[in-house]
């Protein structure tokens, strides 16, 4: 979210008010606002109508609770994406595992390497072993994949403290030339 984000945000507290009959002050608000600041606006709203919808909660529910209805979503969506990875990898083995290298896709590539050493080595297990393997590579589909989320996150914070570092250095150029 961002500031822009602070009046919607702001709308969707005051449901949760209602449909908990509990106050919510501007400092509640505030705060929530900064330790949700991370996620989507489209994903608090998900979850704060999911919530008043479902009627989940009784009391005014936690930034923890709010945190983890969405990223409980996000597992949801990433089982799912892994499946269908594994999926991939085997149709890919299939028909042309011994000439591959590489698939071109860097999240299954990078997969195939964590969990069997290369591509050549996909498959060289028993076949008695296809629900431990598949288990392996899904295990390590999904550590790739939060490890992507997180660098993105970070490279986005990185990149706000730069734009926020150059706008200070600017300010300061300016007030060094005006008392010049």
């Amino acid at each position: 979210m961002n500031k822009n984000d602070k009046n919607s945000f702001a709308e969707l507290m005051a449901a949760l008010s209602l449909s908990t009959s509990k106050e919510v002050s501007k400092e509640k608000i505030d705060l929530y606002f900064n330790f949700l600041k991370d996620l989507s606006i489209k994903d608090i709203k998900m979850a704060i109508e999911n919530i008043v919808r479902t009627d989940q909660y009784s009391a005014f529910p936690t930034i923890g609770k709010i945190r983890s209805f969405i990223e409980g979503e996000d597992e949801e969506k990433l089982e799912h994406e892994a499946n269908a990875a594994w999926s991939k990898v085997c149709k890919l083995a299939w028909n042309v595992c011994d000439e591959w290298e590489k698939s071109g896709d860097y999240m299954l590539d990078e997969s195939i390497r964590i969990a069997f050493g290369s591509w050549k080595h996909f498959g060289e297990t028993d076949p008695n072993f296809e629900g431990p393997d598949r288990k392996h590579f899904l295990s390590c589909y999904k550590g790739i994949a939060r490890r992507e989320k997180r660098n993105q996150l970070q490279s986005g914070d990185i990149k706000k403290e730069l734009i926020e570092n150059r706008k200070k250095l600017i300010k300061s150029k300016a007030t060094e030339k005006d008392n010049v």
